[in-house]
């Protein structure tokens, strides 16, 4: 099948970046670009962990953020189906390795780390794969795990560790932000609605986590 797309100029095609392609890279090399990606990433967090002022410092090490990127590398490479699954779940456990190694995490909190990793980079990727599609029930599902995960998560700052932390107000503000960003038209309200449901719902779930890693 052709591309009916016009060809980038020349100038356009030398400038455009590994990661960002008009052709989608090769399953291996998208998996690769994750695996090095991720584990990039998360000494980027490390770092800015320690550089960050307080409170901000906080959101260097947030796993909803962390899941951004995992969406991130599978919207930039244009990975769908099994492959977006494989690269979130992929990317989030490379940068999750990476952060426990350099943090020198216990054992039990390293091995908890990599399964909620690989989890949320699962779902992540398969919410940021359908981005692009026009079916009400896509766009509603991916405003609920972009925005109501991250947004859930910035609502259990705000109600369990510090009401006044701005921090957390600002990921509640990004959460919903994301969720208006993905619906369109007449939806936009229903994709807000959903991830300030998917929100109040993780509350519970936010709560569990914290629990699990001090248990």
């Amino acid at each position: 099948m052709t591309d009916r797309r016009d060809p980038a100029p020349p100038d356009a095609a030398a400038n455009r970046s590994f990661l960002v392609t008009d052709k989608p890279h090769t399953p291996a090399g998208t998996l690769a670009i994750a695996l090095c990606g991720g584990a990039l990433l998360g000494a980027v967090a490390w770092a800015l962990a320690a550089a960050l002022p307080f409170p901000w410092h906080t959101l260097a090490t947030t796993s909803a953020l962390w899941g951004l990127v995992a969406a991130g590398f599978v919207i930039l490479q244009r990975a769908s189906g099994t492959l977006a699954v494989a690269t979130g779940a992929l990317a989030l456990l490379s940068m999750t390795g990476t952060y426990a190694l350099l943090t020198q995490a216990p054992l039990r909190s390293a091995v908890i780390y990599l399964v909620v990793g690989a989890m949320a980079g699962a779902l992540f990727g398969l919410a940021a794969s359908v981005l692009s599609s026009t079916r009400w029930q896509d766009q509603t599902f991916a405003a609920g795990v972009l925005g109501g995960i991250v947004g859930g998560e910035g609502l259990y700052g705000i109600a369990v560790i510090d009401s006044a932390g701005p921090q957390w107000w600002t990921e509640l503000a990004l959460g919903l932000i994301i969720a208006a960003l993905i619906g369109r038209g007449r939806r936009r309200m229903l994709s807000v609605a959903t991830a300030a449901m998917v929100a109040a719902l993780l509350l519970s779930a936010y709560s569990a986590y914290d629990s699990l890693m001090v248990g």
